[in-house]
Order: C-alpha cells, then structure tokens, then sequence
C-alpha cells in the first residue's frame, strides 16, 4: 500500500467507526482482547478496496511498526482523556490526531496482500481470529448499506 491510502483509510475509518455496531465491536477488541482497533479497520479497507487478503505474518508486521507509536503517544492520551473530567474534547481531537498518525504507520508496514474474494473474514480472522467475528458482521452490516466509493485521488 502507498501513502497515497493515508487518507481513504482514515476516510473509510472515520465512516465506517460511526456506525454504533461497528464502534462497539472494535471497542470490545480494543478492550477486552487488546486488538488495535485501527489495525481491525485497516483489515476491512484493505479487503474492500484493494480486493486483497493478508497473512497473519503481515498484521505482526504492521503490529511490531505501530506499537511503538500506539505505547508512547496514542494509550497514554486516551487513559489521560477517559480519566480526566472537562477538557475532554481537547483531548480526544489529540488522540485522534494520534490515532491518524498511527494509520499512516500501518500504511507504510502493509505488504500488497494477495487478491481473495471474501477477504473481510479472511483479514479479520488472520489479525485477531475467532474474536473478530463481532466486527465482521458488523462491518458488514455497515457495508451493505451502502458504502462511499473510493476518493478520487486523480
């Protein structure tokens, strides 16, 4: 994947995270199986617009790039933003800056994958397995409704 995904990543993740269903799926991987949410979405994009599958060994990959990043900036800001009281909105504009930063990482780690029809599942079972499946059918819940075409990046 080039840089040039940077932004129809986080575009289809900012879409695709508002959906109730799908924002508390990938809450429950984050935080009771500690899944990096943004690695799950990744998973979904990669297979809706690339058409392609990744192995388990490309999501270890991507992990061991954007952990660093999530250990030193994006956790510490969000425990800071969900204990704090006020300046709540302050902080969650940084975590998401934070989190923008980390889809860039992921980005730059992701191998070109191979093509493969159904390669939500297979993505999503090959980063996190059978915890997944929550997300998956609220993805494609999500997805069936209809979904924004891909930015024109010409």
């Amino acid at each position: 994947m080039s840089t040039d995904d940077v932004d129809p990543f986080w575009e289809f993740s900012v879409w695709l995270y508002a959906d109730p269903k799908v924002k508390a799926a990938s809450l429950r991987l984050q935080d009771e199986a500690g899944l990096d949410v943004n690695i799950a979405l990744y998973a979904v994009f990669a297979a809706v617009y690339k058409g392609v599958r990744l192995a388990p060994a490309a999501f270890l990959a991507i992990a061991a790039a954007v952990e660093p990043w999530n250990e030193d900036i994006v956790r510490p800001l969000r425990a800071t933003r969900r204990r704090v009281q006020g300046e709540k909105a302050a902080l969650r504009e940084a975590e998401l800056a934070a989190e923008r930063s980390a889809q860039a990482l992921i980005v730059a780690a992701a191998p070109p994958g191979e093509p493969a029809a159904d390669a939500i599942t297979l993505n999503l079972i090959a980063y996190g397995g059978a915890v997944t499946a929550e997300l998956d059918a609220a993805c494609r819940l999500r997805l069936a409704r209809g979904f924004p075409p891909a930015p024109d990046r010409a």
